[in-house]
């Protein structure tokens, strides 16, 4: 009965759905592993002293926090000398069963606990909970470390292990959804590219206007200037300039400029327009949408450019590393996007019709190399907005 109930969770186990949005759907690894049974075991006599093991193990994500996982061991124990006359003498069995496991913030960390079957001097039932921790040695291998107790449900008796192994990180792949990202990247970028095209139209149209408005007011104030200057030749006029610009008051078309500004010859203060640009780049941690920082000074400096430029808008870009699936990597892309747009949405007090969220996934790697350090490199958030500034030349 037993063996049946455990056969039938590592089965349920094995076919359980990948359904989670993360860079890695699953692994596969390989361990050894130090047994310390309990002192009674087996009872009455409790001669079994510790041992080593060696196992595999086979574990899917299930959600972004949640995994489930199968496990096979074998465990060699050594038995009192005691018990067998003084000699070295050693009992071997097998362990076999299935765990849930659940990541904590930086997904390394993990608790984890479920039912084994243990099969060494008879047949037991064993509950475990432990705690672990996956390394990250590259963007497909990760070591990895344990501490577990098991509790001997037949005999009440307590085990504990350790258990140092190397595992495998996979995913499934999906044509379609790949060919979906693919289309989903172009349209952004045709989007992207069409915005652009539409700020540069305005901004062409807003600098013509404003140079037919100098022409015009440079032709008044040529005609102004000759009238002036038959007035002043017929003595019937006095020249005063009152903001001391240099343009006598009845040419000067605006009253009271600066006096750090160079004015034209209308006595208005000459302006010229560039280009100004903002960016923000934002990096997750693995299988992570959770803003790491949300305190940093670049989001304030964000939206402080937001608010002085209040016609720019800009699209918030996610995108991730390439381990794992495609379609997976394309919706925790998407829901890094739309974090990050909330946080300046909700705490920098962005106007939200100002800020799309688009995820790119895997699409546009920075670095290919494959390694641990491109994987964190490409795990991030782009922002670019640019806008068109005017400012008052200085004399």
């Amino acid at each position: 009965m037993k063996k049946s109930f455990l056969a039938t969770a590592i089965a349920a186990s094995l076919i359980t759905p990948v359904a989670a949005a993360n860079d890695n759907a699953g692994w596969v690894g390989i361990f050894g592993e130090y047994y310390n049974p309990d002192n009674n075991k087996p009872e009455p006599t409790g001669y079994l002293e510790d041992g080593n093991g060696v196992g595999v193990e086979a574990g899917w994500h299930i959600s972004e926090d949640w995994a489930v996982r199968a496990e096979l061991a074998k465990n060699y124990l050594g038995r009192k000398k005691s018990d067998v006359r003084g000699l070295d003498v050693e009992d071997e069995g097998i362990r076999v069963g299935a765990d849930v496991l659940y990541f904590l913030t930086d997904d390394q960390w993990y608790v984890f606990s479920g039912l084994k079957h243990q099969e060494i001097e008879g047949q037991r039932t064993l509950l475990d909970v432990g705690v672990g921790k996956h390394w990250e040695l590259s963007e497909r291998w990760q070591g990895i470390t344990e501490v577990a107790a098991y509790q001997d449900l037949d005999e009440s008796l307590l085990d504990f292990g350790l258990k140092l192994g190397i595992a495998y990180k996979f995913g499934f792949s999906n044509s379609d959804a790949t060919k979906a990202a693919t289309a989903a990247a172009a349209g952004g970028a045709a989007a992207a590219a069409t915005s652009r095209d539409e700020l540069n139209d305005a901004a062409s149209e807003e600098y013509a206007s404003a140079a037919n408005d100098v022409a015009a007011a440079s032709e008044a104030a040529a005609a102004d200037a000759s009238a002036a200057g038959a007035a002043a030749l017929a003595g019937a006029a006095v020249l005063i300039d009152s903001d001391n610009d240099g343009i006598a008051d009845d040419m000067d078309k605006c009253a009271d400029t600066p006096a750090t500004d160079k004015v034209s010859e209308d006595g208005c203060s000459v302006l010229t327009e560039q280009q100004v640009s903002m960016a923000l780049n934002v990096n997750f941690a693995n299988n992570s949408a959770q803003v790491a920082n949300p305190n940093d000074a670049q989001f304030a400096e964000f939206a402080a450019f937001m608010k002085r430029f209040g016609k720019a808008n800009a699209e918030v870009e996610g995108h991730s590393s390439a381990g794992g699936a495609a379609s997976y990597n394309q919706k925790l892309s998407q829901q890094r996007a739309e974090a990050v747009r909330t946080l300046l949405i909700e705490q920098y007090g962005v106007d939200a019709s100002r800020l799309t969220a688009k995820g790119y996934g895997e699409s546009r790697l920075l670095d290919t190399s494959g390694t641990a350090a491109a994987a964190k490199r490409n795990r991030r958030i782009e922002v670019k907005v640019s806008a068109t500034q005017v400012s008052a030349e200085q004399r």
